[in-house]
């Protein structure tokens, strides 16, 4: 499933840096700005919080908001008008010892449309795979509870295996064939086992190498 919201607003930031006086301003900035309305009047009652820092401040009547004792670095500022959709303003330098002005033209929420965009999920075997194929996504093996996020033994439940060993080990015996005979291959490279701690002979082993999170998909052949 996609998700995606079109809100349609757009804002007006406008930056200017000066040094602060008369204040300890030893390793911290500080942010003051005002903020209007679309129509250019004050804009009261509106939070306004550095992004990642903590620190926020409410506009007054006037419009004006000041957000003190910032660490020197890049925020980004967030808007959240009363009873408006909120919405994140571009980046601020913020410097050591120097206060930074911003103006904030708050979006008019003329045009504003949501969208949802719903897909199925792929999960479509390749072409030339006609028979005797499976393609096993990586969710699957996490929901498995006995595959215990190991790819090898969630393939151990499919049809035309076997389990080759106890609960230990993770051999494969597809069709009557031995563990020796299965072929892994991890983006188009052959590899000769995919288990850790594998035995002569085998190639299983006592669980995967490979993290579940990191496979997009495997697809599993049974048959030629």
């Amino acid at each position: 499933m996609n998700l995606s919201k079109a809100t349609g607003l757009s804002a007006l930031l406008f930056v200017f840096a000066m040094a602060a006086a008369a204040q300890d301003t030893t390793g911290v900035g500080f942010i003051k700005g005002t903020i209007t309305e679309p129509d250019g009047k004050a804009a009261g009652n509106v939070m306004v919080c550095a992004a990642n820092s903590g620190r926020c401040a409410t506009s007054n009547e006037k419009g004006a908001f000041e957000i003190v004792d910032l660490r020197a670095g890049v925020y980004e500022l967030e808007v959240t008008p009363d009873g408006r959709p909120s919405f994140t303003s571009d980046s601020i330098e913020v410097r050591a010892g120097l206060e930074t002005q911003v103006a904030v033209a708050l979006p008019a929420l003329s045009g504003s449309a949501q969208s949802i965009t719903v897909s199925e999920s792929v999960f479509v075997a390749q072409e030339e795979v006609k028979n005797s194929a499976f393609l096993v996504q990586s969710q699957e093996v996490f929901k498995s509870a006995g595959a215990l996020q190991d790819v090898s033994r969630y393939i151990q439940t499919l049809p035309g295996v076997a389990i080759g060993s106890d609960d230990f080990r993770n051999d494969i015996i597809v069709r009557g064939g031995s563990p020796l005979e299965n072929l892994f291959v991890v983006d188009n490279i052959e590899i000769p086992n995919i288990n850790t701690f594998a035995n002569f002979a085998s190639a299983g082993g006592t669980v995967s190498i490979l993290d579940a999170a990191m496979i997009q998909d495997t697809t599993f052949l049974s048959g030629g």
